[in-house]
């Protein structure tokens, strides 16, 4: 539907740009429908249109809904290739296709590559990442990264420690898991659901 009102906009006469086609990028983005915002990604480009930040970061968003990690690691390399920096966003959006596919490998992989590209991962970064060490049930890398954020001097939040328990809780081992969820308490963070 929304791809029709770009067809009506141009047979009106009404040029569209990025802002337009951001919005349609994000509606195919909820849909799930990767090969209709890849057409208009590439037709966007076709017209002219540079894409900024946020298109890129929808098309990353897209990725890594589908756990698509091998596109998600193309569309930033592609983002750099068109002399946008990705921001922290984009590579969290990116490391989130890492976390569905349990990839623990490939997103410290790309956690790394982000610090060389000058961005310092946040706490919300760390929990992304503690995040794929749940999925994978790696309690041990979950652990390291959480060690890690408080080593860099950053607060962990509730889902850092959240992620962590699940991860040690995922891989059997309780008395870990309980361990977190101690230090979590005297801490005075809620576990959240």
């Amino acid at each position: 539907a929304a791809q029709q009102w770009l067809t009506r906009m141009m047979e009106a006469g009404i040029a569209a740009d990025v802002v337009t086609y951001n919005m349609i990028l994000g509606a195919c983005g909820r849909a799930g429908d990767v090969d209709t915002a890849q057409a208009l990604f590439n037709q966007m480009q076709e017209r002219r249109i540079v894409p900024n930040v946020v298109a890129f970061n929808l098309m990353l968003n897209i990725h890594a809904r589908l756990g698509d990690t091998a596109a998600a690691v193309c569309r930033l390399r592609e983002m750099r290739q068109a002399g946008i920096p990705a921001d922290r966003e984009s590579f969290n959006i990116a490391l989130r296709s890492f976390v569905k596919s349990a990839d623990v490998t490939g997103a410290a992989i790309l956690v790394k590559e982000m610090k060389a590209h000058g961005v310092q991962p946040d706490a919300v970064i760390y929990a992304t990442i503690i995040s794929a060490c749940a999925r994978a049930k790696d309690s041990e890398a979950a652990e390291n990264w959480l060690q890690e954020l408080l080593a860099d001097g950053l607060e962990a939040d509730v889902s850092a420690y959240s992620n962590t328990i699940d991860a040690c809780a995922r891989a059997g081992d309780h008395l870990r898991a309980e361990y977190w969820l101690t230090r979590m308490d005297a801490l005075g963070l809620l576990p959240s659901a």
